[in-house]
């Protein structure tokens, strides 16, 4: 038996991406819940993305984990905007879904944050010191 379809947490799930992002970079995380109990095929949620849309070729859904991946090495202007239908679904009979809007937005270059192994070495400088001095 299979009384109830997958919820999921958020109306609307919202992601940033760079520009030039490599294939299999996590956009944002969907969640859904199913009320069936989780020890049945009712109970077991997954994840799909609906083909219907050009953004459905860019982007992808892993299956169990609901992380939102790019499916190409990215090569978009910055500014643009995606959006993504991202349907959850469980193995009861008859199977049950329910979707939910995935907006992703690409970055200018300009706020993505770069960081470098100097101002790790930097900090982890100043860890050290501060437990040196503290003793």
């Amino acid at each position: 038996m299979n009384d109830f379809a997958p919820a999921f947490s958020q109306p609307m799930y919202r992601g940033m991406v760079a520009p030039n992002a490599v294939k299999g970079t996590i956009v944002t995380t969907v969640m859904a819940n199913d009320s069936d109990p989780a020890d049945t095929p009712a109970g077991l949620v997954r994840y799909k993305v609906d083909k219907k849309s050009y953004s459905a070729s860019i982007f992808d859904v892993d299956e169990e984990k609901g992380h939102v991946v790019t499916r190409v090495n990215l090569n978009e202007e910055p500014n643009l905007k995606f959006r993504l239908v991202v349907v959850a679904y469980d193995h009861g009979e008859p199977v049950k879904e329910n979707t939910t809007l995935v907006e992703i937005t690409v970055l200018q270059p300009s706020v993505i944050p770069v960081f470098t192994r100097e101002e790790y070495r930097s900090k982890a400088n100043r860890c050290t010191s501060s437990r040196y001095q503290l003793k």
